[in-house]
């Protein structure tokens, strides 16, 4: 009998949008920047028009000029390794420059910056999935509370911030976060799964002090 099975497409190799290594100290710059856009040949995002002979230098700090209406979709985006101190705009920025991010932008990669805070803007792309946020300064038992709030998210790295320094840290994470999968670039394993049960109920009391207070 002939085989009438309907053919598997190939599956679109995910899109990458890299901002390493820029030397980016924040994200209002960004638009003027050509990114390495990895999954898509010859692609480029549109950037502001070049200023012209003789006014070069002047008003660099002036918003940039409208930018044509984005066509780019991506699903990674990379800002590792620049000098960044915070993300504030990220979501309205990555707007101007992609077709509907914050749906479909499923990893994000923030390491290697001086980060003291990040849950509040990358809480505007609900579909993440992976994080990678660690060599920050990031401090607080706050920011992990609020990334709990990422229905989608499996894998999370925080290493190299001051809060791994915290006591019950990797425990912590764990509780707040059972749905991840990988934690620091490490599989989650069951036995993890088990010794976070057995924390959460011997420092449930504690464990809401933080909540409120951490």
């Amino acid at each position: 009998m002939p085989d009438h099975a309907t053919p598997v497409k190939p599956r679109r190799k995910q899109v990458v949008l890299d901002y390493s290594f820029m030397e980016i100290t924040d994200v209002g710059q960004l638009p003027r920047h050509q990114p390495e856009v990895e999954g898509k040949a010859r692609m480029l995002i549109p950037l502001p028009p070049a200023p012209l002979e003789g006014e070069e230098g002047k008003d660099e700090d002036a918003a940039p000029p409208p930018l044509s209406p984005p066509t780019v979709r991506a699903e990674a985006l990379r800002l590792s390794n620049n000098s960044l101190t915070s993300i504030a705009g990220l979501s309205g920025i990555m707007n101007t420059l992609l077709v509907n991010p914050c749906e479909t932008i499923m990893w994000m990669d923030l390491s290697c910056n001086g980060l003291e805070s990040v849950a509040d803007e990358v809480l505007q792309f609900p579909n993440l999935m992976t994080l990678h946020a660690h060599g920050n300064q990031i401090a607080s038992f706050k920011e992990i509370r609020k990334l709990a709030q990422l229905p989608q998210l499996r894998s999370l790295a925080m290493h190299g911030n001051p809060v791994e320094e915290k006591k019950h840290y990797r425990m912590y994470v764990l509780t707040m976060m059972p749905q991840i999968s990988k934690m620091d670039f490490s599989m989650i394993t069951q036995r993890d799964r088990e010794q976070a049960k057995v924390w959460e109920a011997t420092f449930r009391n504690r464990l809401e002090g933080r909540r409120e207070d951490a």
